[in-house]
């Protein structure tokens, strides 16, 4: 049953790949966040005259850390989104990995001219949602496809079992059951 195992393989390594693409997902989303509306930058203290931070749409250019915004969240995105498995399998570079992952919005608003501003917030957390949610669809069907494989096991280890039930235990552990055909 060589076929199946590796069946059940590649389900399994696309079950982890999805899991640790969906936690990379909320670390950049996290991170991103963090990043620009870090209390410490120059730029978000002098903007906050009235409301949020979050509300605000001027670009943020300055902060206090060594690095930039856009810096930053590259940085970031580098460290989860492209770290994860399988992540390779969008070759290029950050901006078109990240337009294929979260969209030309977000990889337009990260890298525009006048830089990332705290509004592209709410933009990323949708990206992020769809996309974790199109990889919980995948875990669904790999799931699916996980108990189609051992259905088909069990099916075919009865089929041995009715028509040479004593060599068959030998093989497959698993009590006999009546037959339906």
């Amino acid at each position: 049953m060589a076929p199946i195992e590796k069946a059940r393989e590649a389900i399994q390594t696309e079950q982890d790949a999805s899991k640790a693409e969906i936690e990379a997902l909320l670390d950049f989303q996290e991170q991103v966040s963090d990043i620009l509306m870090d209390p410490n930058s120059s730029t978000n203290q002098s903007l906050r005259t009235s409301g949020p931070a979050s509300l605000v749409s001027t670009p943020i250019n300055v902060s206090t850390r060594k690095e930039n915004p856009r810096t930053r969240i590259l940085s970031a995105y580098r460290e989860t989104v492209m770290a994860a498995p399988l992540a390779d399998e969008l070759e290029g570079d950050v901006r078109e990995h990240m337009t294929a992952e979260l969209g030309t919005g977000v990889a337009d608003a990260v890298f525009a001219r006048s830089g990332p501003t705290p509004n592209i917030i709410p933009i990323i957390d949708k990206q992020i949602e769809d996309a974790i949610g199109s990889r919980q669809l995948l875990l669904k069907h790999c799931q699916a496809e996980a108990e189609t494989l051992d259905n088909f096991v069990n099916r075919a280890c009865h089929r041995k079992r009715h028509v040479r039930s004593s060599r068959v235990r030998k093989v497959c552990p698993a009590p006999a059951q009546p037959c339906k055909t």
